[in-house]
Formats: C-alpha cells, structure tokens, sequence
C-alpha cells in the first residue's frame, strides 16, 4: 500500500513487483551423497573446499558446513538434519549474502513464481553419477521429452532450464525423473524439519 501511495504521489506506475528467494543447486544431503574422506580442519564450507574439496564424493555438492547461514543476517537460513541449508522464503530477502558466501556457487536467486529447478550441478554424465550422489542429474533426457520445446537441455553434462520460456513449464517435466534431481517448487525447497542450527549450537 504504502508503494503504491508513493507512486500515487510521483504520478508514475508502481508496476509489479515478483519476490525472489535463494535457491540451492543441490540436494545432495549426507543421506544420499557419498563421502569419499573425512574432513578434519576448520569448519567452514570456505575452508574444507580449500582443503581438497572436504571430502564429498561430488566436487559440485553442498559442504554442509553452514556458511550460508552464517552470512544470512536475516535468519532465512538453517541447516537441516541432513546437512542442507533450507531457505525460508517468508525471511529470505534475496540480498545475495548466501550467493557470496557459497565457495560452490550452489545459491542462486530465482522468482519464487519460476517453480521449475534443477537440485544438481554435476557434470558427471549418465548413471556413473549415481556412485557419487543418489539424487543427482544422470542426464538421461526425460525432461527434455517431457518439457515445452527448448524449455530444458542437457548438452553442458547437467539438466538445465532456459528461464526465458519458464512460462511453459509445467510440472509435467519433472514426473519421470529417476532421482528427483528436477522438481516442481511450491513455496520452500526442502520440507525437512531443521536440526538445531549451527548458529544457536555456538
């Protein structure tokens, strides 16, 4: 109300406006992706991907060491019982600190009306994939078939979507996915309920 008082008074239109919230490009959580070595060292995501990537068997899957949620001043992020950030997306302000903060450039900010999202950056082509991470993107193409023409595409190793014709996706195109690495978002990215978060355990 108090934008559209404002536009009122300049005699401009206050136009639409469309929330944005962090997404991770990851769901590779301690209960479905390999750990090759354990990391001993200081516990941060910055540190560990220093120290020969931390030990996780995908060298593109979350850390799970909470630098996000450190950066976010505004309590939109906890990690959750499986070593995953989950965003609330009433909290989350878009402001980019978690983008920043992620050494694996997993966090990007995405409409919260673009419900189509790819939990997956690994490169890793076919099921060769599946030893590393059980939810990862094995590039096997069903989405495509399954998605408006041009709408996905799998030629750079990892399913990706092309936001320019977001607004043909349906839901339709994540239904045969054999590891749910593409999903149809309503609201938050990871149902989970959150463990007690790293910040209040310090």
């Amino acid at each position: 109300e108090r934008v559209a008082e404002i536009a009122h008074f300049l005699g401009v239109d206050a136009g639409e406006s469309v929330k944005r919230v962090a997404r991770l490009l990851c769901a590779g959580g301690c209960d479905v992706a390999v750990q090759r070595a354990e990391y001993r060292g200081l516990a941060t995501c910055e540190a560990a991907a220093a120290g020969a990537g931390g030990g996780k068997g995908c060298a593109w899957g979350c850390l799970g060491l909470a630098d996000c949620e450190r950066a976010c001043t505004f309590g939109a992020i906890t990690m959750n019982d499986v070593g995953l950030p989950v965003v609330d997306v009433e909290k989350c302000t878009a402001c980019n600190d978690c983008v920043v903060a992620c050494p694996k450039q997993l966090f990007v900010l995405q409409r919260l009306d673009h419900k189509l999202l790819v939990q997956c950056k690994n490169l890793v082509n076919g099921d060769a994939v599946l030893e590393q991470c059980k939810v990862a993107c094995t590039t096997c193409g069903k989405c495509v078939l399954d998605a408006a023409p041009g709408l996905i595409s799998v030629a750079s190793g990892v399913a990706v979507i092309n936001y320019d014709k977001i607004a043909e996706a349906e839901e339709s195109a994540t239904e045969r996915c054999p590891t749910g690495a593409i999903l149809w978002l309503e609201g938050a990215q990871f149902q989970r309920v959150p463990a007690l978060s790293s910040v209040e355990a310090a």
